[in-house]
């Protein structure tokens, strides 16, 4: 779906703010189509499949209806503004199938042959991340498991908490490194081992 195509259907981005505003059932359906749409093209421009794209439109819709409309300031088009967004659901979701580099535990980058061939499901790897969760107190807690297992956007988590963006990066690093120094204590020696069945 073009800029142009939504601005025939809707006269402008004002007017389909407005409509999405005022939750109107044609607009929110033209929304999902239009990020359905576009999600596919993004994914395959970043050679993924199109099953992550849909699953980005998913997620790109639901952070839209949450606080984006409301938060869009009509400094772009609104499309310029969802693609982002959509672009962003993508690469957040790429980084959680692969776990996140964050909980690397590695100080080096093996070669490729290390990798386990079979990993675990997603929520295996949370069950083995468990005790260590549970170790972590306050705000360290609360940024881990939303930077790193929620994978929100840090400006979006210091705005919730009402942090700098700078404190909330610095709590994330030293929850990141009581996880990797419980998880060395439980016997796992890389990511990789986390992730492998």
């Amino acid at each position: 779906m073009t800029q142009k195509k939504l601005e025939e259907m809707f006269g402008s981005d004002e007017e389909f703010i407005r409509l999405l505003k005022q939750e109107d059932e044609q607009a929110l359906n033209n929304l999902w189509e239009f990020l359905f749409l576009d999600s596919q093209k993004i994914a395959r421009k970043y050679n993924q499949p199109v099953d992550i794209g849909y699953d980005a439109a998913i997620r790109a819709y639901e952070r839209l209806i949450s606080r984006g409309i409301a938060n869009f300031g009509f400094r772009s088009s609104f499309r310029s503004y969802y693609w982002a967004i959509i672009t962003r659901e993508l690469f957040r979701l790429l980084k959680k199938e692969v776990f996140t580099e964050h909980l690397d535990l590695e100080s080096e980058i093996h070669p490729a042959e290390d990798k386990p061939e079979k990993t675990v499901s997603n929520q295996t790897i949370l069950e083995r991340l468990q005790p260590c969760l549970e170790l972590l107190k306050g705000n360290k807690k609360i940024i881990f498991h939303m930077l790193d297992i929620d994978l929100q956007n840090p400006g979006d988590v210091a705005e919730e908490l009402g942090l700098s963006r700078n404190n909330v990066n610095q709590i994330a690093s030293r929850a990141r490194r009581e996880i990797r120094a419980c998880l060395e204590g439980y016997g796992y020696k890389s990511v990789n081992d986390v992730m492998a069945i």
